[in-house]
């Protein structure tokens, strides 16, 4: 099992101003790397290796809780959707489902996952998560676009709710 947070380096082709950028972020191999499939970097990449399921609560509604063990510091599930811009998303009436992609600072695009998502839509508010999202980049090197992966913060037991901290703006 390969953790997140020894990942935090430069993997592919990067020039010194991408990395100025891109700090904070996580970059994985992509097809101008010289490795194959079993580079360590390669983690979004290879997919979920946990298994979630999205149901209903009484206290707090749709959720998704972990059908087994979730080891810390792994990556769990990545937030998908449609992604569109700042402005068509400011004129859409229901804004529950967006993820802003702010990895550079400054957000011009949005993940809205109202329509077309995954398992991760469903994740609720907690002020103590056992969730990180972390911008990560694998196909292209574009610090405004980059995909959103969620990494557990900690160990979660199976049945346990998998939580995410809301920051509203």
């Amino acid at each position: 099992m390969f953790l997140w947070s020894g990942l935090r380096q430069w993997a592919g082709l990067l020039s010194g101003d991408e990395k100025s950028e891109l700090a904070g972020m996580l970059v994985e191999c992509n097809e101008e790397c010289k490795c194959d499939d079993s580079c360590p970097t390669k983690v979004v990449q290879k997919g979920r290796r946990y298994k979630v399921a999205i149901v209903r609560r009484k206290k707090c509604g749709w959720g998704i809780v972990a059908l087994e063990a979730i080891a810390s510091n792994t990556f769990v599930v990545e937030y998908v959707g449609e992604v569109i811009t700042v402005a068509e998303a400011a004129g859409r009436k229901d804004n529950t489902y967006h993820f802003e992609l702010d990895g550079c600072g400054q957000v011009k695009y949005v993940i809205d996952a109202k329509h077309f998502g995954n398992e991760a839509a469903f994740i609720n508010h907690s002020c103590d998560p056992n969730l990180d999202a972390i911008c990560v980049h694998v196909e292209r090197v574009d610090p405004a676009l980059h995909r959103i992966a969620l990494f557990s913060n900690r160990h979660i037991n199976r049945g346990m709710a998998v939580e995410l901290a809301f920051h509203h703006t």
